[in-house]
């Protein structure tokens, strides 16, 4: 879902742009589960009360510390976490190592857990 509708996305066959953010949040209360990575639809999702994974690659676990609804998943990179302190090296800049390392069966693994089906 996007805030507003964006060119580099045309290549994506559906896509939701110009949102609410209050429709958001009132489909994520009907969800079971809801996964992301660190981003504003993860945050929410918390906030709401919702059960949320949110996958993080440069990002703390302590941004969701006050939302028990919420749990991180991580990689296991030494780099984990670094939140953009230096130093960063300018691979980063095309894309989180730590991320792209959390692989889809751990966090489908957790997912079916959550949903009482692992």
């Amino acid at each position: 879902m996007l805030h507003a509708a964006d060119t580099r996305f045309g290549n994506v066959p559906v896509f939701m742009s110009e949102t609410p953010v209050a429709r958001v949040a009132a489909l994520m209360r009907r969800a079971a589960l809801v996964v992301g990575n660190d981003s504003f639809p993860a945050h929410l999702a918390g906030t709401v009360g919702v059960p949320t994974l949110a996958l993080l690659g440069p990002t703390k676990p302590t941004v969701f510390a006050h939302m028990d609804t919420v749990e991180c998943l991580t990689s296991a990179m030494d780099c984990t976490g670094c939140h953009f302190q230096a130093p960063f090296r300018a691979a980063c800049d095309q894309g989180c190592m730590s991320l792209y390392q959390l692989l889809p069966d751990d966090v489908l693994s957790r997912a079916l857990f959550h949903l009482g089906r692992g």
